[in-house]
């Protein structure tokens, strides 16, 4: 294959900001970073929540959003076809079950055509679909026979495709990567400055104190992501704690019913003054570098892509002990969902060791030496080169 025609379309249905959607950023960016393989990003739904899409187009990636009706679309099936062959593509990279039927059908029109056969890379981030929705069990058999190659971003969904008896397929594992600052902020004043312009960043009407201890728990507001389970956790501190302690939520809300009930919970919590919900922001790097603790409570995890941001960050992470959690734990803390209280003693720990000001510098230096191996380990240039490498085995 040509130089001119390693071309890749990046196929998935939502842009919203997510572990899944950040993803698929960072890999674009990193392959034109590389200018191996040309990216090309193709989304086709909205759910109402505010993209990213501007983190394309300011990166001067190549980037299309089509609108598609509900349901089987056959507008979208042609766009892409006409797309895939205008634009000479040889691989469309499809994330999740919903891009992978788009792109089988597009494979069958072009071999009904009697054109190339485009390669198929499917990855798959979370099998959470198919407790929701049983039947889609079938859907992810009889589809996962157009991929020419499937991959997994964890070891819990790369066992999962067998324990679902998906495929007996060979199943690659690629972790997800990601870009990590160059350096870690150690020095308690230049955090607290760093605070204040983020907050004014983002035009937060009354904001967390920025000479208090942030817990930042960032992930969509949706069932089973934990955020009612975090405030547990918030109950059980000392109200001497919470009065200098902020909990930040931070994720759009993709499940109403939830969102609301939320609400609900914050309003009934002790001291509900000190928490914050921030629906939306493209700064979540900022927000990571400059909290005390990340928090992650949730019940089921494919690759939380989070969690791998905020520690390499620098930042401590006390999560739930879930099986998708444990690709971290070299690196994290842990509780038992059924332990709040136990999770509330680590938050106090945490706290002391981070509240003397001669300790604070030092503690932080420490957590960066620390996950300096996590940084090398989950590089976006590490995932990038991976994926590369798929690509190019297709046509070996």
């Amino acid at each position: 294959m040509s130089e001119k025609n390693k071309k890749v379309l990046i196929l998935i249905q939502y842009l919203s900001p997510g572990g899944i959607e950040w993803m698929v950023a960072h890999l674009a960016q990193g392959l034109h970073v590389n200018h191996t393989w040309q990216p090309y990003v193709f989304v086709y739904d909205d759910n109402g929540i505010e993209p990213i899409d501007s983190f394309f187009t300011q990166k001067n990636i190549r980037f299309q959003r089509v609108q598609k009706s509900s349901g089987f679309s056959i507008k979208i099936i042609v766009k892409l076809f006409q797309l895939v062959r205008s634009e000479k593509i040889s691989v469309i990279h499809v994330h999740h079950l919903g891009a992978l039927m788009m792109a089988s059908f597009v494979k069958l029109l072009s071999q009904f055509l009697g054109f190339k056969s485009i390669k198929i890379v499917y990855t798959q981030h979370s099998f959470i679909h198919l407790i929701r929705f049983p039947r889609y069990r079938s859907f992810e058999k009889i589809f996962c026979w157009f991929a020419d190659q499937i991959t997994a971003v964890s070891e819990q969904v790369q066992n999962e495709f067998k324990s679902y008896g998906i495929t007996k397929r060979p199943v690659v594992l690629i972790p997800n990567g990601s870009f990590f600052p160059k350096k870690s902020l150690v020095n308690r004043a230049e955090i607290e400055l760093e605070r204040t312009s983020l907050l004014t960043s983002e035009g937060i009407e009354a904001p967390p104190r920025v000479d208090e201890f942030w817990i930042l728990y960032l992930g969509r507001i949706h069932a089973g992501k934990g955020q009612d389970l975090a405030l547990k956790v918030w109950s059980s501190l000392p109200p001497v704690v919470r009065a200098k302690t902020n909990l930040i939520f931070i994720g759009p809300v993709t499940d109403k019913a939830y969102g609301l009930k939320l609400q609900e919970l914050i309003s009934l919590s002790p001291q509900a003054e000190k928490i914050f919900c921030i629906q939306s922001t493209l700064q979540a790097s900022r927000w990571m570098q400059v909290s005390n603790l990340f928090m992650s409570s949730s019940e089921s995890e494919g690759w939380p892509m989070a969690v791998l941001e905020a520690l390499g960050s620098g930042t401590p992470a006390l999560l739930s002990n879930i099986p998708g959690h444990q690709m971290y734990r070299s690196w994290a803390q842990y509780y038992d969902l059924k332990n709040p209280v136990l999770a509330g003693e680590k938050i106090e720990s945490f706290r002391n060791e981070q509240n003397a000001s001669e300790k604070f510098t030092l503690f932080r230096q420490n957590r960066w030496s620390e996950t300096e191996s996590l940084r090398l380990q989950f590089s976006i240039e590490k995932m990038v080169l991976n994926f590369e490498k798929i690509y190019e085995g297709l046509f070996n």
